[in-house]
């Protein structure tokens, strides 16, 4: 890792088989470069944002993250065991701020659980970065908001494929939107409230395509934005 000594930027890159890269608690102001880089881990999530952290995540050339944590950790009766396991290749934890992008591509591998994951009140945007996700449940998993700007996302989820708590946004208020392509979903796109201002999204799920509720089905509101004109997107559905 390297740093500009005038500046709170990091560039990584390069190969490891079982390593880990942490923004600290309550760090702000950080651009964190992840340049062709391949990074696998055992122990908790490759990339973690930790809580009330604001980080710039900045893609450039092939980036490949990989989780291999074992799934049976999470339910371990060994309280510090369960408590170790992060269940995402990328984790932005609470309260922390996080905004992806860069022309390069990012390759994520949720082989214990989620590929992406944030955790309560984070910010979670991704803008202009090319994204494919492989994970055994969620494809990005966020308990609070989740906004795909632009960019391109290819996911193939054993679950939901993006799922928000709150509120999950795709596009911009002017009408463009990012490509998505779920190859493999139980559900393609869910929140309590789903924002879909543009965008070309293409969706193979076993159940929705979207699905605009809450845990207890109080609650539902899908909001599709139409841009003056006419529509600004398009959602392609197939059923598994």
């Amino acid at each position: 890792m390297s740093s500009p000594a005038s500046s709170r930027a990091y560039v990584v890159s390069g190969e490891s088989a079982d390593g880990n890269i942490t923004v600290k608690k309550g760090t702000t102001g950080v651009v964190l470069v992840l340049q062709d880089l391949d990074l696998t881990s055992t122990t908790g999530a490759t990339l973690s944002v930790n809580k009330e952290a604001e980080v710039k995540v900045i893609i450039s050339g092939n980036v490949v993250l990989t989780d291999n944590e074992n799934p049976d950790d999470e339910t371990s009766e060994d309280a510090d065991v369960a408590d170790a396991f992060d269940g995402a290749a990328f984790k932005a934890k609470a309260n922390s701020s996080v905004y992806v992008t860069g022309d390069g591509t990012l390759t994520i591998n949720g082989n214990a659980k989620n590929g992406i994951k944030a955790g309560d009140d984070a910010s979670l945007i991704f803008d202009g970065v090319t994204v494919n996700i492989s994970a055994i449940n969620d494809g990005i998993n966020g308990n609070y908001d989740v906004t795909l700007l632009s960019g391109s996302f290819t996911i193939a989820a054993g679950d939901d494929a993006i799922h928000a708590d709150h509120i999950l946004t795709i596009g911009k208020p002017d009408g463009s939107g990012p490509t998505i392509r779920v190859t493999e979903s139980e559900e393609g796109l869910e929140g309590t409230v789903v924002n879909v201002y543009g965008g070309d999204i293409s969706i193979v799920s076993r159940d929705d395509a979207v699905n605009a509720a809450n845990g207890d089905g109080l609650c539902h509101a899908l909001r599709h934005r139409v841009a003056r004109g006419g529509a600004v997107y398009r959602i392609y559905h197939q059923l598994l």
